[in-house]
């Protein structure tokens, strides 16, 4: 396990990403910094990396972390684009169909994570840097002992600015159904959407 330390997340070292992508890239799992928690990432094909080292359920879904909507790999109903108009990047995720089920997407609101995914030019599998069940992670420091043995690269910005994890709510047709309270509570979206 390598330790990058990032003294400005407002202007990530060019080489410290590289560094990331070419370990996403190889198969590796990297921890890394996100506006809500610190995160532990894998690229979509090597998902089960993260599924071990978080002993996550294989029922439970980890979400993609895009950079912008226009990366988003699926097409976003009206409702998820009002959604992801209004609060993206920012601590919503949203869970759409997706081929026979469904998947999360969202964009952070972080330097560190957009400068990343911007590099890599499209999505990432994250979840928290933490084992299932337990708190998350705040800071590089807790997401390396919670998870570092299974990390080959931890990006340390220092404290996470949210301290929450992301609001979940899961579009449906016309139907929202929150799935995880976090930050944006349900009132504020409900407003976006007119009531």
């Amino acid at each position: 396990m390598v330790v990058r330390k990032i003294p400005d997340p407002a202007r990530p070292d060019a080489s410290v990403i590289a560094e990331a992508v070419a370990v996403l890239r190889d198969g590796g799992l990297i921890v890394l910094p996100t506006d809500t928690v610190y995160g532990l990432a894998a690229l979509p094909e090597h998902v089960e990396r993260l599924y071990v080292a978080k002993k996550r359920p294989p029922e439970k879904q980890i979400a993609w972390l895009v950079a912008e909507i226009q990366h988003v790999p699926v097409i976003l109903s009206p409702l998820a684009k009002r959604l992801a108009k209004a609060f993206w990047p920012g601590p919503l995720t949203l869970v759409i169909p997706h081929g026979n089920g469904s998947i999360g997407l969202r964009v952070p609101d972080h330097p560190v994570a957009l400068a990343l995914l911007c590099a890599i030019g499209g999505p990432i599998a994250v979840t928290s840097a933490n084992v299932s069940g337990e708190s998350p992670a705040h800071s590089a420091t807790n997401a390396g002992r919670a998870v570092g043995s299974h990390a080959d690269l931890i990006l340390d910005a220092g404290p996470t600015p949210g301290g929450t994890a992301s609001t979940v709510v899961r579009l449906q047709d016309d139907r929202i159904e929150l799935l995880r309270k976090g930050t944006i509570h349900m009132a504020k979206i409900r407003d976006i959407l007119g009531g």
